[in-house]
This record gives structure tokens, sequence and C-alpha cells, in this order.
């Protein structure tokens, strides 16, 4: 690495960005750098924002597709180009932003920056590492991981597998996480107000004038839900179908909403980065994206309540995830509710 830095933030996620910006803006510094592990969508979002010589993308995909034998290979380059990278650095403080199952970062923090002061996100820690369980044996594979990276590591389980499947999660045991410093909880309305003084994106925003913009998910997500068409037809009835456009998630091959003729809006980049006063309702089911938002001339609106879930655990869960992030947000319990919602002006 050419020029030294004080600061490292590690994040795999669009929702590690915002707070990553903040931290900034709170260090004032220039002199921090930014490693991406898992997210292309993200990396090349940063690079939109912000000067990309402060980002490098590890591109890990191992987590993903572990039987394949290139990707472990794969995987010993990208440990190496680390080692490499911040050879003879000496980093302050690393800001660590990713999930517990995000082996590269935890290899990061355990064997390149051990030397350096760890911060552990307080939503990383809360709304997923402090919400896994640790089962009694651990896995082949994460043996097998253990020895890649070189870190201890445990096998955890949630309320999610039984809903997606798949096998459990590789993570950090509690004894070494809780070595970290655990950051203060941010001001999620002083990152909205950061958000719109200095990073908007500016676009034609005549697109949404009058429009209800549905924000898009994944399909995998609504895996859960057992009334999904009926109750999402009846939705559209009630918005009117004319004036509904889809801010697409960035992965719209897996769009559920893709077959009910809905517009789309042509916006690459998070929702939050864009000046949303035009538009009357900003709806999902459920979306960490509702909650960044910012206040504004128009209503947030979660359908969460309208469905019936495989287990209600998952219902819940979301909700006080999205309470986390944004306090404005309505939840209609009924269809009635629902359009009573809609036809309140008074509410805007």
């Amino acid at each position: 690495m050419s020029k030294k830095h004080d600061y490292i933030f590690i994040c795999s996620s669009l929702i590690d960005i915002s707070e990553i910006l903040y931290q900034i803006e709170k260090l004032k510094t220039k002199n921090y750098f930014i490693v991406v592990t898992t997210s292309r969508y993200s990396y090349d979002f940063l690079c939109k924002i912000i000067d990309k010589h402060n980002i490098v993308f590890l591109n890990s995909t191992l987590n993903t597709k572990p039987k394949n034998i290139f990707l472990w290979i794969k995987e010993l380059l990208i440990m190496a180009y680390l080692k490499f990278l911040f050879r003879n650095s000496n980093i302050k403080k690393v800001f660590f932003y990713t999930p517990v199952y995000d082996l590269i970062a935890f290899y990061m923090v355990v064997n390149v920056f051990k030397n350096s002061e760890i911060i552990l996100s307080n939503s990383a820690y809360n709304e997923g590492m402090n919400v896994y369980k640790k089962v009694p044996k651990k896995s082949i594979l994460h043996s097998l991981y253990s020895k890649l990276y070189r870190i201890p590591i445990h096998s955890y389980s949630n309320y999610r597998l039984k809903i997606f499947g798949g096998g459990y999660i590789a993570g950090l045991p509690n004894d070494l996480i809780n070595k970290f410093t655990l950051e203060k909880e941010n001001s999620i309305k002083e990152i909205q107000d950061l958000i719109k003084s200095k990073y908007l994106i500016q676009y034609d925003n005549s697109k949404i004038d009058d429009k209800s913009i549905l924000l898009d998910q994944g399909k995998s997500d609504f895996n859960g839900i057992l009334d999904f068409d009926d109750v999402f037809k009846k939705v559209l009835n009630i918005f009117d179908i004319k004036t509904v456009t889809v801010k697409g998630y960035y992965d719209n091959r897996t769009s559920p909403f893709k077959n009910y003729g809905l517009d789309r809006l042509d916006l690459d980049w998070p929702i939050e980065y864009y000046n949303l006063n035009g538009c009357k309702n900003i709806f999902c089911v459920f979306t960490s994206a509702i909650g960044r938002i910012p206040k504004g001339k128009y209503r947030k609106i979660s359908l969460l309540n309208l469905f019936k879930f495989e287990n209600e655990d998952e219902k819940e869960n979301w909700k006080l995830f999205m309470d986390k992030i944004g306090d404005d947000i309505l939840y209609p319990n009924s269809f009635d509710e629902l359009e009573s919602i809609i036809n309140n002006q008074d509410e805007i």
C-alpha cells in the first residue's frame, strides 16, 4: 500500500455504507481505507460517491460455494494479498461492519490487524451476532474453515434456517468477539442528515411525481409468506396500479414483483441517496431500506402485518429491525386501514 492509513473499515453490504460515511465524517479524516469483502454492488456504489483509491474489493465467494476447490485456492490468494497490502501498516482502529459468517473479514481482524483496536458495529452485533445460537458440535466444513483462516470457528443456528434451509452458520466464538470494542449506537437522524447534505445523487425527480414507490426485494425473502399473491393483488387495487412504480433491488433477476405489470424506476443506487419529495408513498413488504429513507413529504408504509407467515418470529423480527432504523413507518393491520392511510391527505 503506497499510502499509510490510520483507519480501516471492513464492510460487506449496502446497509454498512451510510454508517461508514457517518463515522468518517465524525473522525474528520481523509486518512482511511475501506475493504469490501463480498458485495460487488456495494463496491461499485462506493466508487461512485468517494475516491475509488480509498477502496478495495476482495470478491470473496468461498462461503457461497464451498464445494468449488478453485474458490479455496482463490481464498488463499486473497489472504496472501491482504498480508501484502497491509504489510508494515500501523492501523489505529479497524471498524468492523460485517455479519458473523463473513469469515474473510474475521481473518483480517484476527490475523492481519491483530495489533489494532477493533471497533465492532453496534448494528452488526445486535442485529446479527447477538441473535445466533451456538450448536454443540462443529460441522466438518466449519472445521476446514478454521484450518484455512487460522481462526477458531463455531457453528451457529438461528430461526431463519427453518425458513430458508441450509446448514449451520460459521462464525467466531463469543469469547473472541467480546474482546472487540462495541461501537456506541449512532443516531439514525444524523446519518440521514449527512446523506442529504453531502451524498444525494441528482436525477430527474419528475419521474416520481404523485407516485407510490414500491421497494423491491429478493424473491427468496418471501419464502416464509403463505399468501403473498392474493394479498399483493388486493394491495395493488388499493394503491391504483397505474401510480405504482418499483425501485429495483440490485439483483432484479430475483424480483417477486416482475409478473404484476408494474413500471420500474431507472435508479441504480440505494433509494435513500435520492431526493424523493415528489412522491406520495414509499412502501414495501419488509426491508431495511424503508427505515433508512429520511422523513419527507411522503408516507413510509410496510405491508408486513397484512401477510401470514409460516413462522411468526420472522414477522416480529423484521418489524423490530425496521423500527430500530426508522421510527416513522406505518404498519396497517388490515386492507381497510391501508386504504384509509392512502386516502388521508392530511398525513402527508
